[in-house]
């Protein structure tokens, strides 16, 4: 197994910043469609000044992914069962 992280900062031309996060689990040998049905658990996020997007998922299951939006404002939007790659 493995297990990897990532992060960068975005510096715009309009003066904003965009934060984004990345993350991936890589359980035993990462035989996808194997026996054992462990596929890469992938977790991403952006972050911005209005609020933050999220999406994770397991490719193994394509219907665990999940798609987030929340807002600062209060606005959070979920999305179900959004398919992972």
């Amino acid at each position: 197994g493995a297990d990897l992280f990532t992060s960068a900062i975005i510096d715009c031309t309009n003066g904003a910043s965009i934060t984004c996060q990345g993350l991936a689990g890589l359980p035993g040998g990462n035989s996808v469609g194997s026996a054992l049905k462990k596929g890469k658990l992938i977790e991403n996020k952006i972050f911005g000044s209005k609020g933050c997007l999220f999406y994770s998922g397991d490719d193994a299951e394509p219907s665990s992914g999940q798609l987030e939006l929340l807002c600062h404002d209060g606005f959070n939007e979920t999305v179900p069962d959004f398919h992972f790659e």
